[in-house]
């Protein structure tokens, strides 16, 4: 079968087999179809850029996964090491719990490295090594933690009093801080009444006593 095209001539007329016609998008002396048909670069750059969005996609993904499993075991790590240092202070083996602190404070980012202070400068004076006690105590808290929280800067003080043996700054620290502390601060009235009560005992003792 065919589709006759006539050209404008008094000589001769084409004849185009329609299979051929079906090979292209339209009729020789027409414009193809655009909804149909897009140029070859065209389909080439889109086919690139898709195979680039896809790798884009998959580098993304296993970076996510990476990310979130080495989240995963620092929060492992820093979690076994604090269960691990109170297991070894309870026990009485201060050094062993002090050498996981300051090795975690060595190796990780730490968003608390004052608490940590703060528990080596406690584990020293449990251990009755009042002068490396009083050094990591003094890391412990900046400058506007002092200034600006009047209930920690009276615990913070009136520890330090308890290990240079100072009763009487104690002793001022003591009251202010029982005569007027806040809920949250409870716990710690009551650790610096029991170390100024029991001034003459090691800071341990003195620290494990309640308060009356």
């Amino acid at each position: 079968m065919y589709i006759q095209n006539r050209l404008e001539s008094n000589k001769f007329k084409i004849c185009i087999p329609l299979k051929l016609l079906c090979n292209l998008t339209g009729n020789l002396f027409e414009m193809p179809n655009v909804s149909y048909t897009k140029p070859l670069g065209t389909i080439i750059r889109i086919s690139c850029n898709m195979k680039i969005f896809f790798h884009l996609l998959i580098v993304l993904t296993l970076f996510s996964t990476c990310i979130a499993q080495t989240t995963n075991k620092n929060y492992i790590c820093e979690k076994e090491a604090k269960e691990l240092w109170r297991e070894l202070a309870d026990s009485g083996r201060y050094h062993d719990a002090i050498n996981i602190l300051l090795d975690s404070i060595q190796t990780s980012k730490q968003k608390n490295k004052n608490g940590t202070y703060w528990h080596v400068g406690q584990l020293y004076a449990c251990n009755n090594e009042y002068d490396f006690a009083l050094k990591y105590i003094k890391k412990s808290t900046s400058f506007f933690d002092k200034l600006f929280d009047r209930e920690w800067r009276l615990y913070y003080n009136g520890t330090i009093a308890f290990l240079k043996k100072d009763k009487r700054k104690l002793k001022i620290c003591n009251d202010k801080l029982w005569n007027k502390h806040s809920e949250y601060y409870y716990f710690n009235a009551c650790k610096l009444k029991a170390l100024y009560d029991n001034f003459d005992k090691p800071y341990k003792l003195a620290y494990d006593m309640t308060c009356k």
